[in-house]
């Protein structure tokens, strides 16, 4: 199953928010929300000039996908490797707004795009901008790291949507609240994923991305 960006997978989160926008109640706190943070960058809220002037200046790069594969990437890398990489899909963020984040332990491992079946070309990939201030320790805001063990994730979030030998994703799916309690159409919609891939038992990879609809 693809990211939450692709589009058939779009449809069927809105079908979800429409079923829970029909059941009485509330809709319960999204566990996944504070994982949509890292550093200074909020997904759907940083821009990638505000990440700039919050992170320092880096390269922006179209990764040359098109339809739901296009989007734009920039990275950062700590002293001891770990990259930082943010995307702002097309279609979600328009190529400005950062929908997609990937804490990775090597550059090598950054996708620079939330279509999991595009490959961006080498010439593609941006170049990574020094942080001295990421590394191995950097966490999300609800405290997910790269070299954390599966039980560790497990604490923090639970059981897993979808889980393989070695990765494990986490999806949600809630209503946004509309401006008039009065409109009987169903209301927006927001889709958060969260992605770690293990190697050798611990934590290389983190991806998590956010989209709402309009």
């Amino acid at each position: 199953m693809a990211l939450l960006a692709n589009g058939a997978l779009r449809t069927a989160a809105l079908v979800v928010a429409v079923a829970v926008s029909d059941r009485a109640g509330a809709a319960p706190a999204d566990r996944l929300e504070v994982h949509t943070r890292v550093l200074a960058v909020v997904l759907e809220r940083t821009t990638f000039a505000d990440a700039e002037r919050l992170l320092g200046p880096t390269e922006t790069r179209h990764n040359g996908g098109d339809a739901a594969a296009s989007a734009t990437a920039a990275c950062y890398v700590g002293v001891d490797g770990t990259v930082l990489a943010l995307v702002s899909n097309s279609e979600m963020g328009g190529g400005s707004t950062v929908t997609h984040y990937e804490l990775v332990a090597r550059e090598s491992r950054a996708a620079y795009s939330d279509e999991p079946d595009y490959v961006v070309p080498a010439g593609r990939r941006p170049r990574c901008a020094r942080l001295a201030s990421l590394s191995r320790a950097t966490t999300t805001g609800g405290g997910l790291r790269l070299g954390m063990r599966m039980d560790d994730v497990r604490r923090l979030l639970g059981r897993a949507t979808r889980a393989a030998g070695r990765h494990a994703v986490y999806e949600s799916v809630i209503e946004v609240p509309k401006a008039s309690r009065d409109d009987a159409e169903p209301g927006p919609w927001r889709a958060r994923s969260v992605r770690v891939e293990l190697e050798r038992g611990v934590v290389v990879a983190i991806r998590v991305e956010q989209i709402t609809s309009h």
